[in-house]
């Protein structure tokens, strides 16, 4: 279970993410996300007065879904699926005990999101600081120039086991 949130330079603006990862076996797993985009969508409101026709655009937050499956192959992992309420693919490189994550996505290849006039792209780095602190940092949106920013970010990671611990000192609760 992750908890991050990054900085988008260009952007100015903070956007969280929430990852389950369900790992039936080590090479083989389950991404699900919930993200909290503060430019997720595009509004376009079309008025026409007297002949004239007039397009406003509104770009509004928006809570955003993935839903990954992902493959494993020694440090290198694939990835496809719901990216951000989107098809999408990607690839992980994992180094130094899987503390670091190079990472490549690439998403809404239809270019739907606002201000957007190719696929979403990025790269970035992931390290683990403790176990259960780690940064990011990488490029966001590659294709389109307008919205291409840095981001940097961290978040918290936390696994079954660490869950088992703290719900298994409650009162009253036992978990196998």
């Amino acid at each position: 279970m992750d908890f991050r949130t990054e900085y988008n330079t260009n952007e100015s603006k903070w956007k969280g993410y929430f990852d389950l990862t369900l790992k039936p076996e080590r090479d083989k797993y389950y991404i699900l996300g919930v993200v909290s985009d503060p430019k997720g969508s595009v509004q376009t409101t079309y008025t026409t007065i007297d002949g004239v026709t007039t397009t406003e655009e509104e770009i509004k937050s928006e809570v955003e879904f993935s839903a990954q499956f992902a493959k494993r192959f020694e440090d290198f992992v694939l990835r496809i699926g719901l990216m951000e309420n989107t098809f999408g693919f990607g690839a992980d490189y994992f180094f130094y005990r899987d503390r670091g994550r190079l990472k490549f996505d690439i998403w809404d290849l239809s270019a739907k999101e606002a201000e957007a006039e190719k696929a979403h792209a990025r790269v970035g780095l992931d390290y683990s600081l403790f176990k259960y602190v780690f940064i990011s940092s990488g490029v966001d949106n590659l294709l389109n120039s307008s919205r291409r920013g840095v981001y940097v970010g961290g978040g918290l990671s936390f696994e079954d086991r660490d869950f088992k611990y703290l719900i298994g000192k409650l009162p009253g609760v036992s978990l196998p």
